[in-house]
């Protein structure tokens, strides 16, 4: 198997991107973006050098959300669990792919020059509450198969 990096060469497939899977790479080949040059230049479609950064971040973090939404967003997945307070607790899915949105974004830093890297939303970190990764609505112990 050959070994993902986080920054391919321009001229790469997108699944040679670290955290891109066939899943995510059919996602940006619906979208006509087979190489990881096609993925930079996408970066210039979504706004004008005029416009408001803020406005065009905006636009950008919309279309990578929905690009990248989870199948299962929003369900308790199993097997991986956790047990947290004595309580076995399975991982709520994120509506979007957190590693997959993160990785484009990595690459759009590298390779990308202002304005357009203005236009670059912040990446996503973990959910703000303590253990939501693995909340109590996904207690394993409560939910029924």
């Amino acid at each position: 198997m050959v070994r993902k990096v986080e920054i391919p060469n321009l001229n790469e497939n997108v699944q040679s991107i670290k955290f891109i899977g066939p899943y995510l790479a059919a996602a940006l080949n619906s979208e006509h973006i087979y190489t990881v040059e096609d993925l930079v230049d996408k970066l210039e479609d979504f706004g004008e050098v005029w416009e408001n950064p803020l406005e065009v971040k905006q636009r950008v973090r919309e279309w990578l959300r929905e690009l990248f939404v989870n199948i299962r967003a929003d369900e308790c997945c199993y097997p991986a669990s956790k047990v947290i307070n004595g309580e076995e607790c399975a991982y709520l899915a994120r509506e979007t792919n957190q590693e997959g949105h993160n990785a484009v974004l990595k690459v759009w830093r590298h390779y990308s020059e202002n304005p357009y890297r203005r236009w670059i939303p912040t990446k996503f970190t973990g959910r703000r509450e303590i253990h939501t990764r693995f909340p109590r609505r996904c207690n394993m112990d409560t939910i029924a198969f």
